[in-house]
């Protein structure tokens, strides 16, 4: 039976199945969630593990709708990415409507390993096009030159050209469509170069230091000895959460 909270960590079928398994796992499983959940708040701030390229600005940029009020900017056209990216209200490196911050999660590989990854789908900059979009706006042009050839006067022949204009605009609209985030996570590694999950030299140092520390403890305990001092290297805020999580799980 699972006692403990396991929310934010997904499990396999089969370490769900072996309870032994998934004890032995659990320590690893906790510091990657604490590691996560920093890495969230970090990256909510701007703050990436290594640094960001800056967005392309020499080409022209679209999104859609949807998207666009998502991250709090005006229009869909834009110069270029930088443009846009510029005006999306508290956009970060890689964070712009937030769907890819959110979806950061931990999940266990195999017995005896944890990843953090990004989960799910949300929200693509861009639209879905219907399938056989060129047939069916030629379908809709023909239909209305047939219709217009029919009426007599101009200003029905002009309300045939108006439901016309309206059926392509909608047609070439498409409609809101999702990406999965990985494809995300890939992308921003491709366009910024940095890896959105990647710990920072201090954060992994914060890592070693508390699994250390509660080796020392655990040792100590055995031979009812007193840890006089422990392994306190690494990003002090990320430390203390791990040491406490670490605690709570004794």
């Amino acid at each position: 039976m699972i006692s403990w909270d396991l929310e934010g960590v997904h499990l396999s079928e089969s370490i769900r199945k072996d309870p032994a398994a998934l004890e032995r796992l659990r320590p690893t499983l906790a510091v990657a969630r604490v590691l996560a959940r920093h890495i969230q708040e970090r990256l909510a701030h701007g703050d990436t593990a290594t640094p960001a390229k800056s967005y392309k600005g020499d080409k022209g940029y679209r999104v859609s709708k949807e998207y666009a009020d998502r991250a709090g900017v005006e229009g869909t056209r834009f110069a270029s990415s930088r443009e846009f990216h510029a005006a999306a209200a508290g956009a970060k490196p890689g964070v712009v409507t937030g769907g890819l911050l959110k979806s950061i999660r931990v999940r266990n590989r195999g017995r005896d390993a944890a990843v953090i990854e990004a989960s799910g789908s949300s929200l693509a900059r861009s639209r879905k096009l219907p399938k056989g979009l060129k047939d069916k706006i030629r379908a809709v042009r023909e239909h209305a030159k047939e219709q217009i050839k029919n009426r007599k006067t101009e200003a029905a022949k002009q309300k045939v050209r108006e439901r016309r204009d309206a059926k392509l605009a909608k047609l070439k609209e498409g409609r809101p469509r999702t990406v999965q985030n990985r494809e995300k996570l890939s992308t921003v590694w491709k366009q910024l170069g940095t890896n959105l999950v990647q710990p920072t030299d201090t954060e992994t140092d914060a890592i070693v230091s508390a699994v250390a520390g509660m080796a020392h403890q655990e040792v100590a305990d055995l031979f009812g000895a007193t840890v006089e001092s422990s392994p306190n290297r690494g990003d002090a805020r990320l430390l203390r959460k791990l040491k406490a999580e670490l605690e709570r799980m004794r």
